[in-house]
């Protein structure tokens, strides 16, 4: 009769609440991580080191399964793992810290195009010239915020302020090419961005169209070709309480509930994948301040596959009141 031998084996969590101590040369697996140790009858499993195969020489080819965020490494040891951003499959790394970051493509082969703040009252920019409005500034860094560059509208009913490329170069391509990655990081430091009666409020829209960015926000249901988050806050009748994802085909336009609130004074990551000619568009919205994301896809009300795209963030002030954003960087990548 065939013997069959099951190793000690539990999710990553679940080892770690019980940490216990395993016999010396017993192997207890972690399911979820599929990484394992080996225990030596005294040291607790919080503190027991991952084993290591040494007998590999080389790997040709590592293919690597997403999962979660692995545990901590101890001291001088540094993790590599596979995780999706945004519906984008990334190399990630987590040291000691326990900072978790992706590693950088290459900017030698894939097109990069980055916008972030400089010392001046204008952006720097990388892979494309910008185009601005409204006032900017650069305030002091702060463990709050870090380093922006805020950009403040003017007192004026329905002005807006905002930066993003100058030219409209993304698609979502159908011949195999196309396809983009974008990335950004943003915060609104005013009180309140919520309507107070009729003419009052505001339109913020981040990510990527074919409109001019103060088109973008000149209406609740902007024309032209859209993937972005959006929200809402208008003329007593549109009261966007959460993000929103938007995409428009130059016809339809469709508005996803993300779940996530808009809340003045938090920083927001947003994300936004396409592969080359994809018929997906995959998105992800972080409150880095209070630890919360949200994240989905959709394939409806697509930009068209020939429709050329520019990446920004705007927002709109219904009312004469200035209103400000923060902009710590903008990041779009495609692999042409």
């Amino acid at each position: 009769m065939a013997q069959r031998i099951q190793f000690r084996n539990d999710t990553l969590a679940n080892w770690t609440a019980a940490n216990p101590v395993l016999a010396a040369g017993e192997l207890g697996l972690e399911s979820d991580t599929r990484f394992y140790k080996i225990g030596d009858g005294i040291t607790l499993w919080n503190d027991l080191p991952y084993a290591v195969l040494r007998t590999l020489d080389s790997i040709q080819v590592a293919e690597m399964e997403e999962q979660a965020t692995p545990a901590v490494p101890a001291p001088g040891k540094l993790k590599f793992y596979a995780k999706s951003l945004g519906g984008r499959m990334l190399l990630r790394q987590i040291g000691p810290s326990g900072l978790s970051t992706p590693l950088q493509p290459s900017f030698f082969q894939n097109s990069i195009t980055f916008i972030g703040p400089n010392a001046t009252t204008s952006l720097s920019a990388i892979g494309n010239s910008v185009t601005s409005v409204g006032t900017i500034s650069h305030p002091n860094p702060s463990e709050a915020y870090g380093y922006m560059a805020n950009i403040a509208s003017a007192a004026s009913a329905n002005t807006t302020a905002g930066t993003g490329t100058a030219s409209t170069l993304w698609l979502r391509g159908g011949l195999g090419g196309g396809g983009f990655f974008f990335a950004t990081r943003a915060a609104f430091p005013d009180a309140g961005y919520n309507e107070t009666g009729i003419g009052t409020g505001t339109r913020i829209f981040t990510g990527m169209t074919s409109l001019a960015l103060s088109a973008a926000v000149a209406s609740n249901s902007p024309a032209g070709h859209h993937a972005a988050f959006q929200r809402l806050h208008v003329n007593a009748s549109t009261l966007d309480e959460n993000w929103f994802f938007l995409t428009g085909n130059g016809v339809n336009n469709n508005r996803i509930d993300t779940g996530l609130p808009f809340l003045p004074g938090k920083i927001y990551d947003t994300y936004l994948f396409c592969p080359p000619s994809g018929n997906v568009i995959s998105w992800r919205i972080d409150n880095l301040t209070d630890d919360l994301t949200a994240s989905g896809e959709t394939s409806t009300h697509l930009p068209a596959t020939d429709a050329l795209l520019r990446a920004g963030i705007q927002l709109q002030t219904v009312n004469a009141v200035v209103r400000n954003l923060r902009l710590q960087r903008i990041y779009i990548e495609s692999d042409r």
